[in-house]
């Protein structure tokens, strides 16, 4: 892969078996490496200038990504490049942290939700991120 960038203020994730460091500054994308960082490459269709605030790989189907005023980037399953996802979501929403949660049910069913904590309120997704249902107005930094 390409050279990791010097300059950065970089966290750690990661989705399923890949390591993912992110830019929070927004300056530098976000990177992947799938030999534990002996070489990494650069994620198509992150916005340069945007804080990244939060990464989540939700029941490992996924990569979520929580951005400044842009809402949610969605990555799917053997992807490389980003996708929106803010359908439902309140105009320039920023997502501060991503959680997933499954519901067991009495008749023995599961019902996996994914969880955004955002300036606009807290979010709830059915589908992996691809929708958004508003659960709760305010102004939230995190999420369990």
């Amino acid at each position: 892969g390409a050279s990791f960038p010097g300059a950065g203020q970089f966290f750690i994730s990661h989705y399923a078996n890949t390591l993912i460091a992110a830019d929070m500054s927004g300056t530098s994308g976000v990177w992947y490496s799938t030999n534990d960082g002996d070489s990494w490459s650069q994620y198509a269709g992150v916005p340069t200038g945007v804080r990244i605030y939060s990464a989540y790989s939700p029941f490992e189907k996924v990569l979520l990504l929580g951005l400044e005023g842009q809402g949610v980037l969605r990555l799917p399953l053997g992807g490389t490049s980003f996708q929106a996802a803010n359908n439902g979501l309140d105009n320039n929403t920023i997502v501060r942290a991503i959680t997933a949660k499954s519901n067991s049910y009495k008749n023995d069913s599961r019902k996996p939700y994914v969880y955004i904590a955002a300036n606009t309120g807290v979010y709830r997704s059915e589908d992996n991120g691809e929708n958004w249902i508003k659960v709760k107005s305010g102004n939230y930094t995190n999420i369990y």
